[in-house]
């Protein structure tokens, strides 16, 4: 049985617990964080920072010292026990009142990655957090991987990630490449609520109207196994004078499906200046999603 999930974002990878859910974060590429929950509460948070100097015990301690005052005039190795987990370099605390964290240097990127554990105990460390460590993997290449949110995507790096919109049931995730082509995704769940007794086909279309686009007759298809649809859609450009007086843009492209074993319904669409080409459907989504159904 599988108990872990897969995560992506930025320059990271990570398995991650199957019940940890996403449930506060801060998306910027320079300093940011994503937190852990289940219902038992607070699992766990990775922050990322810029660093240029690494040192793993002067990360630990500046940590300890922003966030744990009593640790404030204490040298980190009478708080902490470190040890190499993977790549990273862990601290666990030598006595009680103080969190389980690690830490890594991603030396290309010059960024200090951080892990962030409520349990400290020995089994905790041992049992979970040791093993999600080993799973770390970089993503730094022409094609980063984004996989959170219940979205699961690889984008090429030329692609920025420039807006996410996180609301139960209802995820969205906006890219841009230098070249100003737009790449938007969505995740919704309760289709039987979203679709409102409509046809993909006509949901879409209305949903693509919302938008300011100006959609062709949907195609019924299928993508990966379940039902979908595929529309051509214009739309005016958004940059600057553009917006207001530019030609709408005449290549783009739609896709609605509806994973009816996961109860999902997925969209993305694709649309930039003429000559730029859209991002084949197959290789930006892989394999079958194995994202945990929230």
């Amino acid at each position: 049985m599988n108990t872990t999930r897969h995560l992506a974002w930025y320059a990271f990878q990570f398995d991650i617990p199957l019940d940890w859910e996403i449930t506060g974060h801060a998306i910027d590429e320079r300093e940011g964080r994503l937190e852990f929950s289940t219902r038992d509460g607070f699992q766990a948070a990775v922050h990322w920072e810029p660093c240029k100097a690494y040192s793993p015990e002067s990360a630990m301690q500046a940590f300890l010292q922003k966030h744990v005052p009593a640790a404030r005039d204490t040298p980190v190795t009478r708080l902490l026990v470190t040890r190499d987990a993977g790549a990273f370099r862990l601290g666990i605390p030598a006595g009680a009142g103080q969190p389980c964290q690690a830490v890594h240097h991603l030396a290309a990127s010059r960024k200090l990655l951080r892990w962030v554990f409520a349990d400290a105990s020995p089994e905790a460390v041992e049992r979970h957090w040791r093993p999600l460590l080993a799973s770390f993997e970089g993503n730094q290449g022409p094609v980063r991987r984004f996989a959170a949110f219940g979205l699961d995507v690889r984008v090429p790096s030329e692609y920025d990630l420039e807006d996410l919109t996180v609301y139960p049931a209802n995820v969205m995730m906006a890219f841009e490449s230098k070249r100003k082509a737009r790449l938007r995704l969505h995740r919704w769940g309760l289709p039987e609520l979203v679709l409102g007794g409509r046809t993909l086909s006509a949901f879409y279309a209305g949903f693509l109207g919302a938008q300011k686009a100006q959609p062709a007759e949907p195609r019924t298809t299928t993508f990966r196994g379940c039902p979908a649809v595929t529309v051509a859609y214009e739309q005016r450009p958004e940059h600057q004078m553009d917006a207001m007086m530019g030609r709408h843009w005449k290549n783009g492209v739609a896709w609605l499906w509806h994973d009816q074993a996961e109860q999902r319904l997925y969209a993305c669409e694709q649309i930039g200046p003429e000559g730029v080409e859209p991002l084949p459907l197959d290789a930006m989504f892989g394999a079958a999603p194995t994202e945990a159904r929230a």
